[in-house]
């Protein structure tokens, strides 16, 4: 972490830190290394011997130089046959959206094209599906690979790598989840703080104990009463919701997909859904095992 003093003036030698045009901080050059090695994965330093006189960043403001970054989470599926996918996500890291971008238009993409009955997007504002935009190359490289395939799969974060050899449908149903949370689709959007800290490959329980935190969490942030039952009611009205998506996708994209590798991670995602009425009903007891002190 910077050791500085706040008030300390820099007028030669200084590290400019740019923060894609928010805000720009001076340091002395002698942190220059340190500061290259602290923050290589997230954070833009410009160097530079000639900077205008400035006050150095406060403890606070330091710590929240992140908030201006981008983030990015890179997948990468390896074939036996030595081909590879190959998907770098860019994420607002204030928010954690994948900026819009521009991809060739495309029938399956467009919002009125197989749009899902709870969608209260207008074609109006949004001419593409938000989530299919988003989608759109990864369904483009997978449309022709049956679930089945073997593959590789290596997930880079700022903070760590993961990687699994497995087939290509559960890679893709773990890229597809950090993917529809992230890209503001108004039924997915409550799951984005768990792209934040995307962990790939989750098994159900992993999921289970993820997404009833995120609800807890969220309540107590505004303040509200939080009890068990009324954190998962309001998720089970919500995965409600994202069921609805989940096969409307799979309709969507239906049309485009000879094989059935991406239909199948959309699958593989709605599972999950489809059994967290089954926890409720055993009163989630594979995790309240682990909160029950051994006698």
């Amino acid at each position: 972490m910077l050791q500085a003093n706040s008030q300390e003036r820099y007028q030669q030698n200084a590290v400019r830190c740019s923060f894609h045009g928010r805000r720009v901080f001076e340091v002395p050059s002698s942190e220059k290394d340190r500061l290259e090695t602290y923050g290589s994965s997230t954070t833009v330093f410009e160097f530079s011997s000639q900077v205008a006189r400035t006050k150095l960043p406060t403890p606070r403001e330091a710590l929240q130089y992140r908030y201006y970054m981008t983030s990015t989470i890179k997948y990468t599926f390896e074939f036996e046959d030595g081909s590879s996918w190959v998907y770098d996500l860019h994420f607002d890291a204030e928010h954690f959206f994948i900026p819009k971008i521009d991809v060739p238009r495309n029938e399956w993409t467009e919002l009125g094209f197989q749009q899902c009955p709870n969608c209260p997007l207008k074609t109006a504002d949004c001419a593409q599906c938000p989530v299919a935009r988003n989608l759109h190359q990864v369904v483009e490289d997978s449309k022709a690979t049956l679930s089945v395939k073997r593959a590789k799969v290596r997930v880079e974060t700022s903070e760590r790598h993961y990687e699994k050899e497995c087939a290509t449908q559960e890679g893709l149903r773990s890229l597809f989840g950090v993917v529809m949370a992230s890209s503001g689709c108004p039924h997915l959007d409550w799951l984005r703080p768990l792209a934040r800290f995307h962990l790939p490959f989750s098994d159900t329980d992993e999921t289970l104990f993820r997404v009833l935190s995120l609800e807890a969490l969220k309540s107590f942030f505004s303040g509200k009463e939080v009890s068990l039952d009324s954190v998962s009611k309001k998720i089970g009205d919500r995965y409600k919701e994202v069921e609805t998506v989940n096969h409307s996708f799979v309709k969507r994209i239906r049309t485009y997909c000879q094989a059935d590798a991406d239909k199948n991670a959309i699958a593989a995602l709605d599972v999950f859904v489809q059994m967290f009425p089954y926890q409720m009903q055993s009163d989630f007891g594979s995790l309240r095992v682990l909160f029950t002190e051994k006698k």
